[in-house]
């Protein structure tokens, strides 16, 4: 006899139709001057200027040299704009350069966050069109 184990459901928030290599916004290769601060291993609080390297509406990528954790709760600082939004490490990578990779995710989706405008996620830029003067017809 076999038994099954009820799995519990995914609620309605981690529920995706999505597929897994999709991504919920185009990734733009972007350097932006930020600030990152919130607290280091020594449980004080950090502030260290960083440039990103990969930004989207959802977080972002850059190096850092204070150590931290993934799950870690963070604030960037967009000094240009004057923005702050809080988020959380996703992704860690040490370096040879004694700095780590960090990847964020923001709390919440902030496409005007870094000052550009995303395009939707199935924009295709194949589908890019200029748009059409009033009046005039395309020959």
């Amino acid at each position: 006899m076999t038994h099954t184990t009820a799995q519990p459901q995914p609620s309605s928030e981690q529920r995706s139709d999505r597929r897994p290599t999709e991504r919920r916004s185009s990734r733009v290769t972007l350097a932006i001057p930020i600030v990152v601060y919130g607290k280091g291993p020594d449980n004080k609080m950090f502030y260290e200027e960083a440039t990103t390297q990969v930004v989207n509406a959802h977080g972002g990528l850059f190096m850092l040299r204070t150590a931290v954790t993934r799950q870690q709760r963070l604030v960037l600082l967009n000094p240009k704009k004057g923005e702050e939004a809080g988020c959380c490490v996703t992704y860690l990578k040490d370096t040879q350069t004694g700095q780590s990779e960090v990847g964020v995710e923001f709390d919440a989706p902030a496409p005007r966050f870094w000052g550009i405008a995303f395009p939707p996620p199935d924009w295709d830029n194949a589908d890019r069109k200029r748009p059409e003067a009033k009046g005039k017809s395309r020959p």
